[in-house]
């Protein structure tokens, strides 16, 4: 998670890392789910992109997050199509 919430900075994109999501590391999984979903879905301050890492099939929350950003007309970047030389190609 860290290399890639450095990867997009780096590119200027403005990051929100799920692990840095201000609840404790053992906080049940459903409440780092209605957290993360919460953040990712704030209509005062809404995101654009979520990146899905190249593991994210084996996760039951990023498709969790999948289904909801793709809902909300939140665009998808997946690691193994990323372009870091053109970022916004799959707009």
């Amino acid at each position: 998670f860290a290399c890639a919430e450095a990867m997009l900075e780096s590119l200027g994109f403005r990051v929100f890392n799920p692990l840095k999501n201000g609840l404790p590391w053992d906080s049940p999984t459903h409440r780092h789910m209605r957290r993360d979903l919460n953040i990712l879905t704030n209509e005062e301050d809404p995101f654009d992109y979520i990146f899905m890492m190249e593991r994210w099939p084996h996760s039951a929350g990023c498709k969790l997050e999948l289904d909801n950003a793709t809902a909300c007309g939140i665009g998808v970047f997946f690691e193994e199509c990323f372009d870091i030389s053109n970022p916004i190609a799959f707009k």
